[in-house]
């Protein structure tokens, strides 16, 4: 599939950034969406960049105009992901988009009103070739999120307790999509992508402390607590919600599963957590902010 023209969606963040940066190396045409203008990098310069919000639908259907195909995510800011996303299958179907890889999270279908679901299924009811992507939490939390609170306090305090994440590395769910859009034809199948192995929050930020060569501690807190603190940070009503239902899948074991998705797809196994603390060590020494 050389040569076609590949729709990216939030193209100035962590994973629709990656995805256009391997699209275009492989040889893809691709227009790149972004909210801010700012966040246009110049390693993708050679991208054709459109600057809209997508959380404000519906989308312009000039948009999908010549795309061949379309990696749609719903950007962290738009909250809902349904409107979002259903309004861009929508739009996607309407302009004759061949096929589409659609990027939700892991575990939507444990309820049958989850938002990222009903995306999901708009999307396998469209009439298009599709993929779904459901990566589980990024590996790259902890040091976007969650490293101010690591790097002043020497502690991360979340409501987990002693459960487990298999996190994934973002820059292999970036390549799973990249590797997708690539094939000649989506099969209509889910993915779910995890990291090689769950890990609890002690573990996990006792490998961050020996990459950084300083003393960092994970602390379990109270969900409720952990809430009013949030409320007391300023943070929304509908945010606090939407963290405290991640969090108690979390801790009801949901985020703890293992699959070999991202090895059937990349040919390689995922990056190990210890290897991405490694490479980000910097993050949390407090000595600097290196590329993500």
């Amino acid at each position: 599939m050389t040569g076609d023209t590949v729709l990216v969606t939030g193209a100035g963040g962590l994973i629709g950034g990656r995805v256009a940066r391997r699209l275009v190396e492989r040889g893809h045409r691709v227009r790149a969406t972004t909210r801010d203008a700012s966040k246009r990098s110049a390693e993708t310069r050679d991208l054709e960049w459109v600057t809209c919000d997508l959380s404000d639908p519906p989308p312009n259907g000039k948009l999908f105009q010549g795309v061949d195909r379309a990696f749609l995510l719903c950007p962290d800011e738009a909250g809902d992901p349904y409107p979002v996303l259903g309004a861009l299958v929508e739009a996607a179907a309407r302009s004759g988009v061949g096929g589409v890889v659609m990027m939700t999270g892991m575990g939507p279908d444990r309820g049958p009103t989850s938002r990222f679901r009903l995306a999901e299924r708009e999307l396998q009811g469209s009439g298009r070739a599709y993929s779904i992507l459901r990566p589980n939490w990024f590996m790259q939390t902890f040091h976007t999120f969650w490293r101010d609170e690591l790097v002043r306090d020497g502690r991360l305090r979340l409501p987990m307790g002693t459960a487990s994440v298999s996190y994934v590395d973002a820059r292999d769910v970036a390549g799973c999509a990249a590797a997708l859009l690539a094939r000649d034809a989506l099969e209509g199948r889910i993915f779910t992508l995890t990291g090689a192995e769950a890990l609890d929050h002690d573990e996990a930020v006792s490998r961050i402390s020996a990459a950084a060569e300083r003393p960092l501690e994970y602390e379990a807190v109270e969900a409720d607590a952990f809430s009013e603190h949030l409320r007391e940070s300023g943070v929304t009503s509908e945010e606090i919600g939407l963290l405290a239902g991640l969090f108690e899948d979390i801790r009801e074991g949901h985020l703890s599963p293992v699959t070999n998705d991202v090895a059937a797809l990349l040919g390689v196994p995922p990056r190990a957590f210890s290897a991405y603390a490694a490479g980000h060590r910097e993050y949390w020494r407090g000595d600097g902010r290196p590329s993500a």
